[in-house]
């Protein structure tokens, strides 16, 4: 934000539900307005440690002659790292793999990776401006995903453990959750960011996977809700 009294905070109000997709892609476009070098972005769950920019500065200072794209801070929820934040793509003959960051790499000063979700990231505004802003459409999930990825191509992410963030999410096991209508747009938008990004084979892969599986789901009815999802969100 800018350093002066009247605009410190801004709060805006959208007249619609946009989701955290469309959240992020209005906060960003102001903030592209603003006198700012760098962006910080985060969810409204989600609390950094008091010496966030402190660190994130000298870093900076550090690597001025790095080409970066964006920071980002370690995430912590229920009183551990929450791996999945920050992933690194790699890609097989048929399928693109999203290898989280292990836990032993948040021992080192500092690790460059692929992908980052919006809790704690530090993003580049003349990156912004090459790659664009969030893509507003996909309401829910995986917005984060398909924007770091683009930033990911025109310069380096780098993660910085020593930057502590707390989650204020509950412990859930996944596994265990009911159907949610959030899972269309989950598996949707990560059709959408294969069919963008990558060779066609790998968006086909996993197009027929939902088919089939969806299809599969259905017919023996079990977990038939999630099945109409699958097949709902493939077309």
């Amino acid at each position: 934000w800018e350093n002066t009294n009247e605009n410190k905070n801004k709060v805006v109000h959208l007249n619609e539900n946009t989701g955290g997709a469309g959240g992020f892609y209005e906060g960003l476009k102001i903030a592209l307005n603003l006198n700012a070098d760098w962006i910080w972005v985060a969810d409204d769950d989600a609390y950094a440690a008091s010496n966030t920019f402190e660190i994130a500065n000298n870093f900076l200072e550090e690597h001025k002659n790095e080409n970066i794209s964006a920071l980002c801070t370690s995430v912590e929820a229920n009183n551990k790292i929450v791996l999945e934040c920050r992933r690194r793509i790699q890609k097989k003959f048929f399928n693109i793999l999203e290898n989280n960051v292990s836990l032993n790499e948040y021992k080192k000063n500092y690790f460059q990776c692929d992908l980052l979700t919006y809790a704690g990231g530090i993003l580049n505004k003349e990156k912004l401006k090459q790659v664009g802003i969030t893509e507003k459409d996909y309401f829910i999930y995986y917005d984060d995903t398909e924007h770091s990825y683009r930033l990911s191509q025109v310069g380096k992410i780098y993660c910085i453990p020593s930057i502590k963030l707390i989650h204020d999410v509950p412990d859930i096991d996944i596994k265990t959750m009911p159907t949610s209508w959030k899972e269309y747009y989950k598996i949707r938008n990560y059709l959408l960011f294969l069919e963008k990004h990558f060779s066609k084979r790998y968006y086909l892969w996993k197009y027929f996977y939902y088919l089939i599986k969806g299809s599969i789901r259905i017919i023996i009815n079990k977990r038939k809700e999630k099945g109409y999802l699958e097949l709902a969100a493939i077309h």
